[in-house]
């Protein structure tokens, strides 16, 4: 964005970089897997510098040859680690992998140099963050064409891994118009690595909110919303005495819906797996939903004016985006 503001990039231009950036990065993600992140690498942090530098590169129409120089520039700043969940720095690593991102393209335009192989070759960045390259992965024809296609969104401002419950939550309690009062025990069946990063048992922050599975529960239970999360909302005593009631186990696997399990306290047993995988069919339901969440978190901020603008402005025809426009609109 802030790139594309500063050439005067036009909404084709800018649009075809982000695409560049996503699918490259989608691709540097299938080359190391899931292991870097076992490993304790916060993919944010660094595949997003990788998918940085490439939508950067493509905004500044460098060649292949100084393509491949960003990238490898890009490979060795490319930093975040897992251990930051719960606090600022976890949000710090999208930034900084934008102005690495950034950083590194421009250096790439200005002849700086760098081990091509920066990605692939021993102690480079796969051999580094993961043990192993698969570069077949990372070829591989996406399953639907664009890895943008399967692009998922986020509507609760918690880490993703969560969101699979908050959904079977809100299922349950517009099927069955649950109450709170007659909840006596919610039970959450989460995969390893969603219960090694979101199983926070006592958060005292907003931030550690977001990665507190049980506590988030207790908040969707009564409806209360989870698309801005402040520090109010780790202390709100109704919320801390129903998270008293939630019990979290590890079942082993990942990746798959999380089995949400509610019994009440005249016996009944409610359950339900949601699955937030799929990439949204509907897309006019999407969007609002987006637009929503936008809505929500930038008009304390902008004003509803201006967040108003903002939204118009995106849904501009690619030929008539205008970024500028966009970037000056969210300055104070």
């Amino acid at each position: 964005m802030a790139s594309a503001e500063s050439l005067h990039s036009c909404g084709p231009e800018f649009l075809c970089a982000f695409v560049a950036g996503y699918e490259t990065a989608c691709r540097v993600g299938a080359a190391v897997g899931p292991l870097s992140y076992w490993r304790g690498f916060h993919h944010t942090g660094t595949i997003g510098t990788l998918g940085a530098a490439a939508a950067c590169s493509k905004l500044l129409s460098l060649d292949a040859q100084r393509t491949t120089t960003a990238l490898a520039l890009a490979a060795t700043q490319a930093a975040g680690l897992g251990c930051m969940v719960g606090t600022m720095s976890k949000s710090f690593h999208a930034g900084k992998a934008c102005e690495n991102g950034l950083l590194a393209a421009l250096l790439a335009q200005n002849d700086f140099t760098a081990n091509e192989s920066a990605i692939e070759c021993a102690k480079g960045f796969a051999a580094t963050a993961s043990g192993e390259c698969d570069t077949a992965a990372a070829l591989a024809e996406p399953p639907m064409g664009w890895h943008i296609l399967s692009n998922l969104f986020k509507f609760d401002a918690s880490c993703y891994m969560t969101h699979s419950t908050l959904a079977g939550i809100r299922e349950l309690r517009a099927q069955h118009q649950l109450n709170i009062d007659e909840v006596a025990e919610i039970r959450l069946h989460l995969g390893e690595l969603e219960f090694a990063t979101c199983a926070l048992p006592r958060p005292a922050t907003g931030l550690e909110v977001k990665f507190s599975v049980a506590h988030l529960a207790a908040m969707a239970a009564p409806d209360r919303s989870t698309m801005v999360i402040d520090d109010s909302a780790a202390s709100d005593p109704a919320v801390v005495a129903l998270r008293d009631k939630v019990s979290v186990t590890d079942d082993g696997t990942s990746g798959a819906p999380t089995l949400v399990e509610v019994t009440l306290n005249d016996g009944r047993q409610l359950s339900t797996a949601h699955d937030v995988n799929t990439p949204e069919h509907d897309l006019a339901l999407q969007r609002r939903r987006v637009e929503e969440k936008f809505r929500t978190i930038t008009t304390p901020h902008l004003g509803a004016d201006r967040a108003e603008a903002v939204v118009a402005g995106v849904q501009s025809p690619a030929a008539a985006l205008d970024v500028r426009a966009i970037t000056r609109l969210t300055r104070d």
